[in-house]
């Protein structure tokens, strides 16, 4: 059992892998976030990276569990239901691979992320909700009602690099555990961006982190992959860049799977490995009722075609985020 923050981070990072055939979590995002990265702290990272992993639901925000569950095509579970779906899966031993996103902050710090990225509105709701934690997914929507009755502008600056058109590819799980490394398709292979040839993405095999491949040396310290395509802070973005001109935001949400929570299917164009970022943000000016009714309609993954004005989707390779209120 976990007894404190970062503990299952530490855990990790220490144990010996070679006990076990794969590491199931049972509880919510927060705890496989540590997990991920206790992985990738490892002085074995490459190795201990392809440990498969597995989710069952536990906490209030279970979305990776929902995306996996959404990507076996099943229709759409919550509680109880989601439980027995994932164990079900677990029983039968399938597996898939999962992007991982690196973030880079400006504290000089480098985390990585596996379910979103969320600045303003949906940060907000989390963090501000977590005194209702006892409640469970419910402190979400008491959280989203609480802030919609005082609606905040955020300032900041956005630019995202535009991922190249491409074919949409199906996630499937394998057959077995653990995953063979040429059971799915591109395992272990390297495709150039449109944008730079320099610029490569390795699909690590098994869990399958997807990252970005450095063209020079890799800092000694430095675990975990490494990454080329963001510039350092301290420098602008690159000129191949999109830069949104406005810079007052009511939030910015990057999805890296398809739910954000049980019941917010926030990008239902993400698969478990397709390899992008799935950037939403909202411009200031929009209402309260047009806000409420987005996340409304986010339950089914109907946000993107009620024409919002005020709503962008961008599928992004990498992007910046610069916070300028407090």
């Amino acid at each position: 059992s976990v007894e404190h923050q970062n503990h299952a981070r530490d855990l990790v990072r220490e144990t010996d892998l070679s006990q076990w055939d794969a590491l199931v979590i049972l509880s919510g995002d927060g705890l496989l976030f540590e997990v991920l990265n206790g992985l990738l702290e490892r002085e074995d990272w490459e190795e201990a990276i392809q440990t498969p992993l597995g989710i069952l639901p536990g906490g209030s925000g279970n979305a990776l569990a929902a995306s996996v569950h959404h990507y076996t095509k099943s229709p759409p579970a919550w509680g109880k239901e989601l439980l027995l779906s994932c164990g079900f899966l677990l029983c039968k031993g399938l597996v898939t691979r999962l992007d991982l996103v690196s973030v880079h902050l400006a504290s000089s710090q480098r985390i990585f992320s596996f379910l979103s990225l969320a600045w303003g509105f949906v940060a907000d709701v989390d963090i501000e909700s977590e005194k209702y934690r006892l409640v469970g997914p419910m402190r979400f929507l008491v959280g989203t009602l609480m802030r919609l009755a005082s609606l905040r502008v955020y300032q900041g600056r956005l630019a995202y690099l535009p991922a190249p058109p491409s074919t949409p590819q199906n996630s499937s799980l394998c057959s077995s555990l653990p995953c063979e490394p040429n059971s799915s398709p591109n395992q272990n292979s390297r495709h150039n961006h449109s944008t730079n040839s320099n610029h490569n993405t390795a699909h690590n095999s098994s869990n399958n982190a997807i990252t970005t491949m450095r063209t020079e040396p890799k800092p000694v310290n430095q675990k975990g992959p490494p990454d080329s395509l963001l510039a350092d802070l301290e420098q602008p973005v690159p000129e191949h860049w999109t830069v949104v001109n406005e810079e007052d935001f009511v939030l910015v949400l990057a999805m890296f799977q398809s739910h954000l929570a049980e019941d917010l299917f926030a990008a239902p164009g993400a698969t478990a490995d397709d390899g992008f970022i799935h950037l939403l943000y909202v411009r200031a000016g929009i209402s309260r009722l047009a806000l409420l009714t987005l996340f409304m309609t986010m339950e089914k993954g109907g946000h993107l075609a009620i024409g919002c004005p005020h709503l962008v989707y961008e599928r992004v390779k990498a992007f910046r985020l610069e916070p300028l209120s407090p």
